[in-house]
């Protein structure tokens, strides 16, 4: 583990396109051992369907996010709440940090500038079977609201999924 100074959200753009293709490889990698997804014979995870339906580019805010100015990983917002559909909300679509920046706090300043910079009604879901993922965000969004946050297992076309839900806003 390393000391990481400043963490940044920088604002994906289209020429940002290749290289947020290669980190969503890494993140489909990473998730195979929890979907059983296979690599295909081009040694990718994810053909251009799959990608377009994971990573909805056009429809959401999404972010490159950056330690000391290095390449950690990404999140995407969408700005409708995708459980409830209501518009106004956030849904945290994906979000993702490399390894070697996991455990030095990248993750939880990355998601706490989101909270911050969408300030409303959130909804942050997980896979039942990613433990890992839930107990950092049941930690992050814990310590953001202080206790204020409530939780959910439901049946989603997608697999049953945790969710978390809060208000991002200060009272």
């Amino acid at each position: 583990m390393f000391e990481v100074g400043e963490v940044a959200l920088r604002s994906y753009r289209s020429e940002d396109l290749a290289v947020f293709r290669r980190l969503a490889e890494l993140y489909a990698y990473d998730f195979s051992e929890l979907t059983g997804r296979a690599v295909h014979a081009d040694g990718l995870f994810l053909d251009e369907t799959q990608f377009a339906s994971l990573f909805p580019l056009d429809d959401c805010d999404t972010y490159l996010i950056e330690a000391d100015g290095a390449l950690a990983g990404f999140a995407m917002v969408a700005k409708t709440g995708m459980l409830s559909g209501e518009a106004g909300g956030y849904d945290m679509q994906q979000f993702m940090v490399l390894r070697a920046y996991r455990r030095c706090n990248v993750g939880t300043r990355a998601a706490v500038a989101l909270f911050e910079r969408y300030p409303g009604q959130w909804e942050v879901r997980q896979m039942v079977e990613n433990h890992p993922a839930q107990h950092f965000w049941r930690r992050v969004i814990g310590a953001y609201t202080a206790g204020r946050f409530s939780e959910a297992r439901i049946s989603h076309p997608d697999g049953d999924q945790v969710v978390q839900r809060f208000d991002s806003r200060r009272s």
